[in-house]
């Protein structure tokens, strides 16, 4: 775990913990383990941290969730205090939460143009693994052609406390699809979701994962100064 007075910088470079959880965290106790990492960055008692893990089936409505886009709630509904509507969180999906000082990275902290790269990170991890993808005037998040039609292959949803950022990116690896229906993933009609697995790209999850953190090192120029594994106790 990290120590309790954290390097600020390694070699000129923005110092960034990466924390891994090899088993499904469940969503309520993710959200307590965030919030207490971005307590500690705030009071400059924790590095930056980035979090990659997977949730057990849930659905999450976000600041500007509409109820009638929550069609079945078949699985827990969390309300968030982040960005976006309704989307769902399951195995087989990466989800990377994002908590880091934006005072650390800009002059002016500017939570615009982070969300501009952290796509351009996210789609140029996906380039590595022979997927074409974009975003969308108007609409947050990473798209993919497949079947002819444009569909959402990872949501964004982030929120700033304090200038330091949190919750983060999700994207489709291998879920199971259909646990989608209960909802309107991000209050888009007629629009599916797809993922890695439905294109015909399988990628194991620690394949996926060094490819990003490599991209999002150097669009912000972090250096990684530990990792370490959290399973699900708020310690």
């Amino acid at each position: 775990m990290p120590s309790c007075r954290p390097p600020a910088k390694i070699d000129g470079m923005i110092a960034l913990d990466c924390a891994y959880s090899n088993h499904p965290i469940s969503y309520d106790v993710a959200m307590d383990i965030m919030d207490n990492i971005v307590h500690e960055i705030i009071t400059q008692n924790r590095t930056n941290t980035i979090w990659f893990l997977e949730h057990h089936p849930v659905y999450t409505a976000g600041l500007n969730a509409l109820p009638l886009d929550l069609i079945a709630p078949v699985f827990p509904v969390y309300k968030t205090d982040r960005g976006g509507k309704y989307t769902y969180h399951g195995p087989g999906q990466r989800v990377v939460y994002i908590m880091v000082d934006l005072k650390q990275i800009y002059h002016t902290p500017d939570i615009r143009d982070f969300i501009v790269r952290l796509e351009s990170a996210v789609i140029d991890t996906l380039m590595a693994f022979e997927v074409q993808a974009s975003t969308q005037e108007g609409m947050i998040g990473i798209w993919a052609t497949h079947m002819g039609q444009q569909r959402k292959l990872a949501a964004i949803g982030m929120r700033v406390k304090k200038w330091v950022t949190y919750h983060g990116i999700a994207i489709n690896i291998a879920p199971n699809l259909s646990h989608y229906s209960g909802i309107i993933p991000c209050g888009i009609h007629d629009t599916p979701m797809t993922s890695l697995e439905e294109m015909g790209c399988y990628v194991p999850m620690k394949q996926f994962d060094d490819a990003f953190i490599q991209r999002f090192q150097k669009a912000f120029e972090f250096e990684i100064s530990s990792k370490y594994e959290i399973k699900g106790s708020c310690s």
